[in-house]
C-alpha cells in the first residue's frame, strides 16, 4: 500500500513549530537579565527615528508602486495607494505568509481599478525589483565575509551562466514551430493575458529610464531597511559600523524568504546573531535589537487594521 503524501495543511503547522523551536533556542541561549536590560534601556530617540524610517520606507515603496502602475496606464495618487499599502503591510505581518500583504493590496486595488491583472503585474515588478536589489546587496555582504567569499563568487558565476543559457535557449526557441504549436493550444484567455504581459515587458525594455528609476528606489529602500536594523541595534547598545550591518540585513532578508518558518520568525533572528558574531557582538544584545525591530514592525503596521475595516465597509456600501 502506497503511503499518502502529507496534506499541505500541515505546512503552516511545521513552520510554526520551527519558529517556536528557533525562538526558544535563541532565548534559552542568552542570559535573561542581559536581554531584558538591553530592551529596558533602549534609546527612545533612536526608536523614534527608526519609526520614521519605517514609514518613509513605506512612502518610497508607494512611490515605486505608482511608477509601475503608470506603466500599466493606471494613474493613482499616493493618497490612495498609501492606505492600500498599509493594509498590505498589516496583512503581511499578521498573516502566516510573506505574500499575504501583496495579495491583499492587489485584491483591493484590482477591485477599485477593474484591472486586476495589470495591478498584479505592477506589484510583481515592484517586488522583483526590490528582491533584485536585496540579492545584489546580500552578495556584496557575502563578499565582505572571508568564509563565504568563495561561495559568493560561485553564485555569481552560476547566475551569469544561468542568464546566458536562458537567453540562448530563448533565442533558439523563439519562433520555433514546436513553441508555436504549444502557444496555439493554450486557452484563449491565457494567451491574451500572456500577450498583454509580454507587451508590458517590452514597454520596460523600451523605457530603460523607468526601470532604472524603479531599481534605484529599490536600492534606497533596501539600504533604509538595513539602516533600520542598525538603528535597532544602536538603540539597545550594540555599537557597530553602518555598512556591514546594512549588508548583513540584506543577507538576513534573503535567507528569511526561505519557507522554513512563519514570516521568518526565528530564522532571521538566528541569522542576524550568526552573521554579526564575527564582529565581536554579544548574542543577548543582538537578539534584543532583532526583537525590538520585530516588535516595532508589528506595532507600526497596526494602522492597516482600521483601514482594512474601512475599506470593507466602504465596498459593502457601494454594493
Amino acid at each position: 500500500m502506497i503511503a499518502r503524501m502529507p496534506s499541505r495543511r500541515w505546512v503552516p503547522v511545521l513552520q510554526m513549530l520551527c519558529s517556536l523551536a528557533l525562538m526558544a533556542w535563541l532565548i534559552v541561549g542568552v542570559h535573561w537579565t542581559e536581554l531584558w536590560a538591553a530592551l529596558a534601556h533602549a534609546s527612545p530617540l533612536l526608536i523614534a527615528i527608526g519609526c520614521c524610517v519605517y514609514y518613509l520606507g513605506i512612502l518610497l515603496s508607494c512611490l515605486k508602486w505608482r511608477i509601475t502602475l503608470q506603466v500599466e496606464e493606471i494613474d493613482l495618487p499616493l493618497s490612495r495607494l498609501l492606505p492600500w499599502y498599509l493594509i498590505g503591510a498589516f496583512a503581511g505581518n499578521f498573516l502566516p505568509t510573506d505574500i499575504g500583504g501583496d495579495l491583499g493590496r492587489g485584491f483591493i486595488t484590482g477591485r477599485a481599478t477593474g484591472r486586476p491583472l495589470a495591478v498584479a503585474r505592477s506589484i510583481l515588478v515592484e517586488r522583483l525589483s526590490g528582491l533584485a536589489m536585496m540579492v545584489v546587496l546580500a552578495w556584496f555582504g557575502f563578499m565582505l565575509l572571508p568564509m563565504y567569499r568563495g561561495w559568493a563568487l560561485f553564485a555569481l558565476a552560476l547566475a551569469v551562466g544561468g542568464i546566458l543559457i536562458f537567453l540562448t535557449v530563448w533565442r533558439i526557441a523563439w519562433g520555433h514551430p514546436l513553441l508555436t504549436r504549444m502557444w496555439v493550444r493554450l486557452p484563449v484567455r491565457l494567451r491574451a493575458a500572456l500577450t498583454e504581459s509580454l507587451a508590458v515587458a517590452d514597454l520596460y525594455r523600451r523605457r530603460p529610464g523607468v526601470l532604472a528609476l524603479v531599481l534605484l528606489i529599490s536600492l534606497v529602500f533596501q539600504s533604509m531597511a538595513g539602516f533600520g536594523l542598525w538603528l535597532n541595534l544602536q538603540a539597545v547598545g550594540v555599537i557597530l559600523p553602518l555598512l556591514p550591518v546594512i549588508l548583513v540585513g540584506m543577507i538576513v532578508g534573503v535567507i528569511g524568504l526561505l519557507p522554513i518558518t512563519v514570516n521568518g520568525w526565528g530564522l532571521r533572528e538566528a541569522t542576524i546573531i550568526a552573521l554579526l558574531a564575527p564582529l565581536g557582538t554579544q548574542a543577548a544584545g543582538v537578539l534584543a535589537g532583532a526583537l525590538l525591530g520585530r516588535g516595532l514592525q508589528l506595532l507600526l503596521s497596526l494602522p492597516g487594521a482600521p483601514l482594512l475595516l474601512f475599506e470593507q465597509r466602504h465596498s459593502l456600501v457601494k454594493r
